[in-house]
């Protein structure tokens, strides 16, 4: 069984967001690896753009989005 996990900043937060993330990389997960979506297993978390630093800067600083 895989444990895939997903860690993502962005700005526009939707409801459905992480379990659109969830779907996305369970179906990748089937398709590219072969393995079972049944028993594929993802963690999506949420960071806040102030908690996620790249070249010494956070995102919110730069206004960017990543995962």
């Amino acid at each position: 069984m895989p444990l895939i996990s997903v860690t993502y900043s962005t700005p526009r937060e939707a409801p459905s967001l992480k379990a659109a993330v969830a779907a996305v990389i369970t179906d990748l997960t089937a398709n590219i690896l072969r393995k079972d979506p049944r028993v594929t297993a993802v963690i999506v978390k949420s960071v806040d753009a102030s908690d996620w630093f790249a070249g010494g800067r956070s995102l919110a600083e730069q206004k960017l989005a990543s995962y």
